[in-house]
């Protein structure tokens, strides 16, 4: 019924290609590699290896083709994996955004060890072979900006008027989520504004300043017949939404924001951000199930909101919560949150449909839609837990 934000199944990763690559940086020395067991869920473009450094010290490696939050949890991850006694992390990127070095910063104040090393020849080959560059013409920039604030007016507004969703920053450009999920993408794509619709069916505009008086119209009505599309209706995103809902009021939280994404794609977002009673932020995850390949990208979601809490929690102060809906928390996924330095609560996901008292025979229970399950070995079964 709910999404699993990554595509289940033991990967291979790059069969260790990428850190290989890392030998021809001579002065690391990094030497001895191999392949480290991978939880059921690691994305196939990363490897997670261990070997040994110059000095002959033990490290683990995260070698990946593009940046992003998510490296950081890998690199705790990978050091749970190793039975060699590594206690630093190397994580290789071709390039590292200051989000990124901010985040390695404060896992390195909680006491993980990690460095981060830049590595051009991790690029995906397609695009090192293949390098595009764009130069507008003079005074165009300006016009660029303008018509996109334009743009995101009209998108937002017409998102508020229709309470569909919210259009959120991600990477170079913006989100708008309409139910849970992506609806569509805004960024700038040379004289003017790209804007592609990615649900429920695909399409592309691109609006300048000579048609704006056109798109902006067309725009503000396609969101709004969103609300109403009924290929949106019944979706499991639109059941996550109401199960975030119940979560954020059992854990007393008032809830500051809605789809708070992680990653440039904006793919997979949180599903809510909030401050609780005492005034401290919380950040709300709705999985089916979650295992230890799920934790980078809770902590991704953590550190977005630890970088920016006045846009996704303001007035909140103090250490984050974290709150799971979920039917199963692998115990491992919990020990390496805890690692992490955070509060995890959970709750059992419940997205039951109650029947108003009065249209319900005297004496007669809400009828319960949705499924429990029982954990596995290894698990926490969540039915009737609530709170930790």
């Amino acid at each position: 019924m709910f999404r699993r934000r990554f595509r289940r199944g033991r990967g291979r990763g790059q069969g260790g290609r990428l850190a290989e690559r890392l030998r021809d940086y001579k002065e690391l020395g990094l030497r001895d590699l191999r392949p480290l067991d991978r939880p059921e869920g690691t994305p196939d473009e990363l490897d997670l290896v261990a070997g040994t450094l110059g000095d002959k010290r033990p490290v683990v490696v995260v070698a990946s083709p593009r940046d992003g939050l998510d490296l950081i949890g890998w690199a705790r991850l990978a050091l749970t994996l190793d039975a060699g006694g590594a206690r630093e992390a190397l994580v290789a990127a071709p390039a590292f955004a200051q989000a990124t070095h901010r985040a390695a910063r404060a896992a390195a104040a909680r006491g993980l060890r990690l460095s981060l090393l830049a590595a051009p020849r991790l690029a995906d080959e397609a695009q090192a072979s293949f390098v595009k560059e764009h130069y507008p013409a003079a005074g165009a920039g300006a016009d660029t900006q303008s018509v996109l604030a334009r743009v995101l007016r009209v998108i937002d507004g017409a998102a508020a008027a229709s309470s569909i969703g919210a259009l959120r920053r991600a990477g170079d450009g913006y989100v708008l989520y309409a139910r849970g999920m992506r609806a569509l993408r805004v960024e700038a794509e040379g004289d003017g504004i790209s804007v592609t619709f990615l649900a429920p069916e695909k399409r592309n505009v691109h609006v300048t300043d000579q048609n704006f008086s056109r798109w902006g119209v067309e725009l503000h009505e396609a969101v709004l017949a969103l609300a109403q599309d009924p290929r949106l209706l019944g979706r499991p995103e639109e059941h996550a939404e109401l199960a975030a809902e119940r979560a954020a009021r059992a854990a007393r939280v008032s809830v500051t924001a809605r789809s708070i994404p992680w990653n440039a794609e904006g793919s997979a977002p949180c599903d809510w951000a909030g401050i609780d009673p005492e005034g401290r932020p919380v950040l709300g995850v709705v999985l089916a199930s979650v295992g230890l390949a799920d934790v980078p990208r809770i902590l991704a979601g953590l550190e977005r909101l630890r970088a920016e809490p006045q846009v996704w929690t303001p007035g909140a102060g103090g250490p984050a919560r974290l709150v799971l809906a979920t039917e199963q928390l692998d115990g491992n996924a919990r020990s390496l949150l805890e690692s992490a330095g955070v509060s995890v609560e959970t709750r059992a996901i419940d997205t039951s449909v109650d029947t108003p008292a009065e249209a319900r025979p005297e004496g007669e229970r809400p009828r319960r839609r949705g499924r429990r399950r029982r954990g596995r070995r290894g698990d926490e079964p969540l039915a009737e837990r609530g709170d930790r």
